[in-house]
């Protein structure tokens, strides 16, 4: 993979025990879709009805989540994302500061839309369903 501004953190985490594949994963996806653009879904999600995504939108993103990110190349909000998780230092204990930092670049990209949860995650944890089913274009997997 190409250097990574985050690489001291992700090689870091090789050698750590507690780091998890979530972990490298946030790392690897927010350098990812700032240098490259795209969309990106948990691997634990299913597409239940077609997507038909605005893909000229700046970027987007779902709730409070790291879930599903959606950018153009060069992203200021993913690339405020990156630095500041390269400058956290408690991101290496604490898996979910980095959907934290996301939100928090969010918060200064007005142009990034913030999507809809029942689009994505139309049951709870529960399975309880939340929202209109015909209206979710995703699934989640908990």
């Amino acid at each position: 993979m190409f250097p990574m501004y985050n690489q001291e953190k992700y090689v870091w985490s090789l050698d750590s025990p507690e780091r998890t594949n979530e972990f490298r994963s946030a790392l690897a996806r927010f350098e990812i879709l700032h240098r490259y653009g795209g969309v990106w879904f948990d691997p634990e999600m299913e597409c239940i009805n077609p997507l038909n995504l605005d893909l000229s939108l700046k970027g987007f993103v779902v709730d409070d989540t790291a879930s599903v990110i959606g950018a153009e190349a060069n992203s200021e909000f993913l690339w405020g994302t990156v630095v500041r998780l390269k400058q956290d230092q408690h991101i290496l204990s604490n898996d979910s500061l980095a959907a934290w930092h996301m939100h928090h670049a969010v918060s200064l990209h007005k142009e990034v839309v913030k999507m809809p949860v029942c689009k994505f995650f139309p049951h709870d944890m529960n399975g309880r369903v939340r929202c209109d089913l015909s209206q979710a274009l995703t699934t989640y997997h908990w």
